[in-house]
């Protein structure tokens, strides 16, 4: 567990009401994305006041992601942090298309307002 704390970077985005979590780290399974967003927005788009979502970047496509951020698969976490600092608007779906458009597989998982998992692979 240990070694996985050391892997993993969190941070928390303000946008007036709305507050995401993001989390970024690597495990065995790959490099997990994950977005935990609450306020008025999210309720709105969601129907419920917390919404929990994240991606998983197999193995096997690291080197595809990290491709298409320009940097290499050592520097990969850095890149996805980046990519969310920079532009403190952007959320996990903006992640999410740009994968899409460049051809970059990933598993996609959250939780519905029943407390039910959604993944897509």
């Amino acid at each position: 567990m240990d070694q996985l704390k050391q892997h993993t970077t969190t941070f928390t985005i303000h946008q007036g009401d709305e507050e995401r979590c993001v989390s970024i780290g690597e495990t065995p399974s790959g490099i997990v994305v994950s977005e935990r967003s609450w306020g008025a927005l999210t309720e709105a788009i969601h129907d419920q006041p917390v919404y929990k979502q994240s991606i998983l970047i197999k193995p096997l496509s690291i080197d595809a992601a990290a491709y298409v951020l320009g940097v290499t698969k050592e520097r990969i976490c850095e890149a996805l942090t980046q990519f969310f600092v920079c532009a403190p608007y952007r959320m996990l779906c903006d992640l999410m298309d740009y994968f899409d458009l460049n051809d970059v597989p990933f598993d996609y998982y959250a939780v519905d307002k029943a407390g039910g998992a959604i993944r897509l692979a």
